[in-house]
């Protein structure tokens, strides 16, 4: 998803989209892009990071620091 706005990373397996987003991205913002897109959506779900998720962004922003 190269051209959503507000997208940071994403994971793509089978037919599922994993999206996180950036500071300034918005679920309803996203939804909306790739409704207009043309792109199916089955399924939408907003979810907060885990805390490994949040831990490994820790330890990889403390790395590139330390650098």
């Amino acid at each position: 998803f190269p051209d959503l706005k507000g997208i940071e990373n994403s994971n793509i397996k089978n037919n599922s989209a994993e999206l996180f987003l950036r500071v300034d991205g918005t679920p309803q913002n996203i939804l909306k892009q790739l409704v207009e897109s043309g792109t199916i959506v089955n399924r939408f779900e907003v979810k907060e990071l885990s805390l490994n998720q949040i831990f490994i962004k820790v330890a990889e922003a403390e790395k590139w620091i330390s650098q």
